[in-house]
C-alpha cells in the first residue's frame, strides 16, 4: 500500500516525558508517536518521523509539528485514530506536505514562559527583554553546539495576567537553553539580583551566569512555515483537550497557556 507524508501538529505535557527527542528506555514524544502510529497502522518502522523542534524533559507543547509517513489517505480519519490510541500526546491537526517538506526549516516558533510575579518588577523586567529584541550574539545564553550564536530574535513581550507573569518569544530558530538562560536573566534583572547593565555586558561577550529557568515553565505555543496552513481543530475538541490536561493535575502554566 502506498504512503504519503503528513504533517502532525501535536501538543503534549513536557513532565510527562524524558524530552521530545528519541531516546533508548525513555520514554519520549517522538518514541509515543511511532508507537501510535504502530497501534493503527503496523507497518513495523519509525514511519520515517521528523520534528520541527526539540524539546528538553520538561518542556510542553501547544503546537509542535512532526512529520510522518502514513497508509491513511484522509487527515481527519487519522487525526481520530491516533487520538483514540494515545496516551499524553494529543494530535491537535494534519495537513498533507510534499515529500521533501523539512520541518525544520519554520518561518517562525513561538515560545510562553510562565511564573509567579510576586517579587518581580515589570518595568524592570521589560527593559531587560527589550535587550534581548534584534541579532545578538548570544553564546553567553545557551549551550554550545557548533552552531552559529547569532540569533534574530523578533519579539521578548512581557506582561503580568493576575498572579502570573509571561514572557514570550519569537524567532525562526533558538539555540539549547537559549530560552530558559533568557528567562533567567530577566528574572535576575526583575528580582533585584542584577542589574541590566550586566545583561548588556553578556551580549557584550562578558562571561555572566544568570542561571537556567526550571523548564517546566516553558510552553512552545507555535510554529509558522510559508506557503502551509493547518486546518482549525474543532472547539469542542480543544475543550476535552484542556479537560483531560487538567485531569492529569497539569502545571500550572501550561494550562495558563492553553487558555
Amino acid at each position: 500500500m502506498s504512503t504519503r507524508r503528513v504533517a502532525l501538529k501535536v501538543a503534549y505535557q513536557g513532565k510527562r516525558f524524558a524530552g521530545s527527542q528519541r531516546q533508548p528506555g525513555k520514554r519520549t514524544v517522538e518514541g509515543r508517536i511511532i508507537a501510535d502510529l504502530e497501534t493503527i497502522e503496523k507497518t513495523g518502522g519509525d514511519h520515517n518521523l521528523k520534528a520541527a523542534s526539540r524539546t528538553d524533559a520538561g518542556v510542553s507543547a501547544l503546537c509542535n509539528v512532526f512529520v510522518v509517513d502514513t497508509r491513511f489517505g484522509d487527515d481527519a480519519t487519522m487525526l481520530r485514530a491516533l487520538n483514540a490510541v494515545s496516551d499524553c500526546v494529543y494530535y491537535v491537526s494534519a495537513v498533507g506536505v510534499p515529500d521533501d517538506f523539512d520541518p525544520r526549516k519554520a518561518e517562525s516558533r513561538s515560545y510562553r514562559y510562565t511564573l509567579p510575579a510576586d517579587g518581580l518588577d515589570l518595568g524592570l523586567a521589560q527593559e531587560c527583554a527589550a535587550l534581548f529584541v534584534g541579532e545578538h550574539d548570544f553564546s553567553m545564553f545557551c549551550k554550545t553546539d557548533d552552531r552559529d550564536t547569532v540569533i534574530d530574535m523578533r519579539k521578548v513581550d512581557v506582561g503580568i495576567e493576575g498572579s502570573l507573569m509571561r514572557i514570550d518569544f519569537e524567532a525562526r530558530n533558538y539555540l539549547w537553553h537559549l530560552v530558559r538562560r533568557l528567562v533567567a536573566a530577566i528574572v535576575s534583572v526583575a528580582s533585584g539580583k542584577q542589574p541590566v547593565s550586566k545583561v548588556s555586558d553578556a551580549l557584550a561577550g562578558e562571561r555572566v551566569t544568570f542561571g537556567l529557568a526550571d523548564p517546566t515553565g516553558l510552553v512552545m505555543t507555535g510554529i509558522e512555515y510559508k506557503g502551509l496552513e493547518f486546518p482549525e481543530c474543532p472547539p469542542s475538541y480543544l475543550e476535552r483537550l484542556g479537560a483531560e490536561i487538567a485531569s492529569l493535575d497539569a502545571e500550572r502554566s501550561f494550562l495558563t497557556s492553553l487558555r
